[in-house]
């Protein structure tokens, strides 16, 4: 459990007892149950949307991490940037289940998980696959980052 609701909890319990303690008539002690449960609702309500604000100030936090350390200029560090952004964006699945599901499509169509080194124009054509998908993630995760794509630096 959360500290928060704990504390919530905890806090709540102790106004009911001195509560019923030291009002004087059953209406009083009535009023004021309502007005510590209505308190320790909104307490917890706050604690709660607290908690959720933070958990995604980190995810911009750490996808403008990503992003920071983003670079296209050779395939492997393409490769590499990708697939940090993947790993992003699995961790956080919960909160972004369709993002992730179409960056992984996306990857898997640019074979980022198989290097073509053999023949020439397969590693050509790769390099601007992974060129494209790496322009792209670093779109999504300026969205996710909550800048705007035009105002971060690409390549």
């Amino acid at each position: 459990m959360d500290i928060g609701y704990s504390v919530g909890i905890a806090g709540s319990i102790a106004s009911l007892i001195s509560l019923f303690i030291a009002a004087p008539s059953w209406r009083s002690r009535l009023v004021h149950a309502i007005y510590v449960m209505i308190v320790t609702t909104l307490a917890s309500a706050y604690v709660a949307h607290s908690a959720q604000l933070a958990a995604y100030a980190e995810m911009e936090r750490q996808a403008q991490k990503i992003l920071a350390s983003a670079d296209l200029s050779t395939d492997g560090s393409a490769r590499g940037f990708i697939l940090a952004s993947l790993s992003f964006l699995e961790k956080n699945k919960a909160d972004f289940p369709d993002t992730y599901d179409s960056a992984k499509k996306l990857a898997d169509s640019s074979d980022v998980f198989v290097s073509k080194q053999e023949d020439g124009m397969d590693r050509l054509h790769q390099g601007w696959r992974l060129q494209d998908v790496g322009s792209a993630m670093k779109s999504l995760l300026a969205g996710l980052a909550g800048k705007s794509p035009s105002t971060s630096s690409f390549n």
